[in-house]
């Protein structure tokens, strides 16, 4: 699952970003114009909007959102005294939840969670499907036609982003900032290193081709493996 932050408040991001990357892949954008360019090129589960970024309104940014035909829930972190009448300015903006802050972690988490059932109707029992292939990302557990396959941690991750993205080529830094959070040079060959250990248990045992590489862009898992 994963999620974009548009937040300008470091204190607000670190905690915000400790308490979500235990479980998503969280992208943060800290702005609203980086936001608006973040949630057109990507395809987020949900996306959180500080109701205070500096460089845009709010609203407009959840209304730019909207006229941009982004799906993604949007909940938007509201102030202790926000009004029913911003609340309800919000909703009719785009927002579908506003929370308010200070944030309390289990209430944002189940938040999350809702949006995300609601949302995403190919998702059902915290699994995710691409061909024969099912992947569970609450247990950690990867199937071929029912046959549980054995991926490391890491290993795990990057076949998980790369199906949750399905059909789009996932670049090489991408993956990188998502699977590695502390970040990795570019230049490393860590990424191709775990690659080659999930083909070797996949593609060389299975005879088929499960993450393609698009040479010069990255790779992908497409729905016919």
């Amino acid at each position: 699952m994963r999620i974009l932050l548009v937040e300008d408040d470091p204190d607000n991001v670190n905690d915000i970003t400790s308490n979500l990357r235990k479980n998503y892949i969280l992208d943060v954008a800290y702005s609203g114009i980086e936001g608006t360019y973040l949630s057109q090129v990507n395809d987020y589960d949900v996306i959180l909007i500080d109701s205070r970024i500096s460089d845009m309104d709010a609203l407009e940014l959840c209304k730019t959102t909207r006229s941009s035909e982004v799906i993604a829930p949007i909940l938007l972190l509201g102030e202790p005294d926000t009004s029913c009448d911003y609340k309800v300015k919000a909703l009719d903006s785009g927002a579908d939840v506003i929370v308010s802050k200070p944030l309390n972690n289990e209430e944002l988490n189940a938040n999350i969670r809702a949006m995300i059932r609601r949302n995403n109707h190919n998702l059902k029992d915290n699994t995710i499907k691409v061909s024969h292939f099912e992947i569970n990302i609450k247990t950690y557990q990867f199937f071929y036609k029912s046959n549980e396959i054995n991926l490391r941690k890491k290993e795990f991750e990057i076949v998980m982003h790369l199906m949750i993205n399905k059909n789009r080529v996932v670049s090489k830094e991408e993956l990188l900032d998502h699977i590695w959070e502390d970040g990795i040079c570019s230049m490393s060959n860590t990424l191709e290193v775990h690659v080659r250990s999930i083909r070797k248990k996949i593609d060389e045992k299975l005879k088929l081709s499960f993450i393609r590489t698009v040479k010069g862009f990255g790779y992908v898992i497409k729905d016919i493996c």
